[in-house]
């Protein structure tokens, strides 16, 4: 028992994220280029250092139909069950250990039988012929001297732990690509669109090069490069008609229906860039904030400390154990005699077992989680790392996005400056037709790659979302569960 003082588990710390001290504050709170101006107009978006991001972060892009989808998966998606069935085996596990080693082993036990005993066996003239009835109860138990059980169930309280984060990051991954796919529809059909319209303004200029050649205006030449850009522009659509319809299968695949069913029953609603509004005001957390908010991180965090109690496992293991039992019961020859004091039999002991030699495995097996533990270390820092690259990368991402659409804005208000003093000078007969025509083709052409870049907008603000974490910890549920996590572990430290 003396000895069982020295198995002390390593004190468990949390580990602190090595995000950069100005993360949050590198990049001031300025306002990005303005988007687009549509029916409804898109403001300058802000980066609000400090702020947290919502919990249902994708009603802030007002839209009655993408909050029902991400609903709807989020409530019958076969990969959020499974999350929530490892979630609770992994509940039902720490329940079974805590009732297993917290608690004494109480058994009742009966038994009858029959017997004979050979007379060569009892020296008797004849064999020995008799029933015997018996009944017990016992009672063992197994003090957590070396702290192995302690940490066992620490670990398994981590576990616990780490399948609820992963749970709230299939959640958190599942939202992001709904929205994602849905701004990519509505981008496919905005680009469709476009293109469908240039289709027409081009078959008319290849009409128009056909008449001017049979009146001699212009050579063969002409109407070959409009018939060029005809063809390539007709080329185009039927791949964005195969990247819709793929991206409503996928649309599908993600909300929890059979690929294929957007067409059928129940059908998948259509999504446009209009049913869309951009966020104006976007959060970027602060380090600390950010290491609580990401699931993943939280995950591996708890991993880490269930490695960390694998440790104090593998170091008690290697001190003595002490089992305590007792029972009482009754045995008699005869049913009746079960009742009567004279069956009465006890017994009560202590038993204690220490490895002597084992050849070094204890100690090995002692190596490896110390092993175990730096790996997982190591996996918590990558992953760090990669949140940290998520939220760079999407902050680099917006700003590129506003600045692509500002620019392409410009373009495409020059264009349709040009169309509007083209008309005027038909209308004054100081244009022809056919300038007109080009105008109105090269307006198209600069509005086409819109569609795909407001989607990438609306894309890359989810994003951000979700490299904040989605928001789910700032609720108060991530408290309830810290509080359950620990009350279920049985933490005598700081959880008590």
């Amino acid at each position: 028992m003396a000895l069982c003082a020295c198995a002390t588990a390593p004190p468990w710390q949390p580990p602190q994220a090595a995000f950069p001290a100005d993360f949050a504050t590198a990049r001031p709170a300025t306002p990005l280029p303005d988007a687009l101006q549509t029916a409804r107009p898109e403001s300058p978006q802000h980066l609000v250092a400090g702020a947290a991001p919502p919990a249902d972060w994708w009603r802030e892009f007002n839209s009655v139909k993408l909050e029902a989808l991400i609903d709807e998966a989020l409530a019958r998606h076969p990969d959020i069950d499974a999350a929530r069935a490892a979630l609770q085996q992994a509940q039902a596990e720490l329940a079974a250990a805590r009732a297993e080693h917290l608690a004494p082993l109480v058994r009742a036990q009966g038994s009858a039988a029959r017997q004979r005993v050979p007379a060569a066996v009892t020296g008797l003239p004849v064999p020995l012929v008799y029933n015997l009835f018996q009944t017990s109860v016992a009672v063992s138990y197994s003090p957590d001297l070396s702290g192995a059980v302690r940490e066992a169930l620490q670990g398994l309280g981590a576990q616990v732990d780490v399948q609820r984060y992963q749970l709230e990051a299939v959640r958190l991954a599942l939202g992001g690509n709904i929205a994602t796919t849905a701004f990519r529809e509505a981008g496919l059909r905005a680009q469709i669109e476009t293109t469908r319209a240039l289709l027409g303004y081009l078959a008319e200029q290849r009409e128009l090069a056909r008449a001017r050649l049979r009146a001699g205006a212009v050579t063969a030449a002409e109407v070959l490069t409009a018939e060029v850009e005809l063809g390539s522009a007709a080329a185009a659509l039927p791949a964005l008609d195969k990247a819709l319809a793929q991206t409503r299968d996928q649309l599908a695949r993600y909300v929890g229906r059979p690929s294929g069913d957007g067409d059928g029953d129940g059908e998948l609603p259509v999504f446009a860039l209009a049913d869309f509004e951009l966020p104006v005001s976007l959060p970027l957390s602060v380090p600390s904030e950010l290491a609580r908010q990401r699931p993943d991180l939280r995950a591996a965090e708890a991993a880490l400390q269930a490695a960390n109690a694998a440790i104090g496992v593998a170091h008690a293991n290697r001190f003595p154990s002490l089992n305590l039992s007792a029972a009482l019961g009754m045995g008699s020859l005869t049913l009746p005699g079960l009742l009567r004091a004279a069956g009465l039999q006890w017994s009560f002991g202590a038993s204690a077992a220490a490895t002597v030699f084992d050849g070094g495995a204890l100690a090995a097996h002692e190596r490896s989680a110390q092993a175990a533990y730096a790996q997982v270390e190591a996996q918590y820092r990558s992953t760090v790392l990669n949140a940290l690259q998520n939220v760079v990368d999407v902050l680099a991402a917006l700003q590129h996005d506003a600045r692509a659409l500002d620019a392409q804005r410009s373009t495409l208000d020059s264009a349709r400056a040009a169309v509007s003093l083209l008309e005027q000078q038909q209308a004054l007969g100081g244009a022809t037709r056919q300038q007109l025509l080009v105008a109105r083709i090269n307006a198209l052409q600069a509005e086409l790659p819109l569609g795909g870049e407001r989607a990438a907008r609306l894309a890359d603000t989810a994003a951000l979302y979700q490299a904040l974490g989605g928001g789910w910890s700032g609720d108060g549920a991530a408290a309830d569960t810290d509080a359950r996590s620990a009350q279920d572990r049985g933490w005598r430290g700081e959880a008590q």
